[in-house]
């Protein structure tokens, strides 16, 4: 679709009859995935009232998707996190971004939350200025630190000269 027709956008709850859409925005954003690994997470997300995932439709196609959350930590309280957001490629500067942030605010709100974080690669810098644009502020640098556990190896790259449980 041409950027300058401007068909109306509308945002709403994420359905498993999305899970396609969701998958390839997903990869799109740099994160394979495939269309049988997000029946499972939607529904997941769907049966925990302190998930939500919402999506942008645009005649018939999902165009965008965002997933916030309630981060419960006993360090803080009354946070919730976005955990990915993404709009297609060639739906972007159209506003369906800003729209979908501003669903997750007015969620985050009803859930009594005060602050909404989002975490964003540093390389990432047009995505810095999108948040920034929307009222957020840089409140840190982090590095991120992962491991595989035993029964996920497969999945992720591991040191294979370390012993397994088995010794």
């Amino acid at each position: 679709m041409n950027n300058s027709e401007q068909a109306p956008v509308t945002v709403r709850p994420a359905t498993l009859d999305d899970a396609p859409h969701v998958a390839a925005l997903a990869t799109q954003l740099g994160y394979p995935t495939t269309r049988d690994e997000i029946p499972a997470r939607l529904a997941a997300v769907a049966a925990d009232p302190h998930h939500t995932v919402q999506v942008a439709e645009c005649r018939s196609d999902v165009v965008g998707w965002i997933h916030v959350y309630v981060r419960k930590t006993l360090a803080r309280d009354g946070d919730a996190e976005i955990g990915g957001l993404i709009v297609d490629e060639s739906y972007r500067g159209r506003g369906i971004g800003k729209r979908l942030v501003e669903q997750a605010l007015a969620w985050a709100r009803q859930k009594g939350c005060h602050t909404v974080i989002v975490r964003s690669n540093v390389v990432r810098e047009d995505t810095a200025q999108f948040y920034l644009g929307l009222g957020f502020e840089t409140i840190k640098r982090q590095a991120v630190f992962r491991r595989a556990l035993d029964n996920h190896q497969g999945k992720l790259k591991t040191d294979d000269s370390r012993p397994n449980a088995d010794g």
